[in-house]
């Protein structure tokens, strides 16, 4: 389960960089962007997770945490990313 977890972290935070390249030809948020992208670790064993889009996006290190009620999913308070636990 957090294996697969933290691959779709990696594979958002990839996503989210390349998406912010795009849109952008200002040097200085390509490297900001290139390096939050080289910096971003979600590991299996670290708790509580880093929203990789906050990170990459915003540049702020924001915890994701588990969504109260009977779905069994981790999100951040302050982007809404979600991610299902399975």
């Amino acid at each position: 389960m957090w294996t697969r977890l933290v691959k779709q972290l990696r594979n958002d935070a990839e996503s989210f960089a390349k998406s912010l390249m795009e849109e952008s030809l200002d040097p200085q948020i390509w490297r900001a962007t290139s390096t939050r992208l080289a910096t971003y670790q979600p590991e299996a064993h670290k708790r509580p997770l880093d929203c990789p889009y906050c990170w990459i996006i915003e540049g702020e290190k924001r915890s994701l945490q588990p969504v109260p009620g009977p779905t069994q999913a981790i999100a951040c308070s302050a982007c809404g990313s979600e991610y299902p636990l399975e």
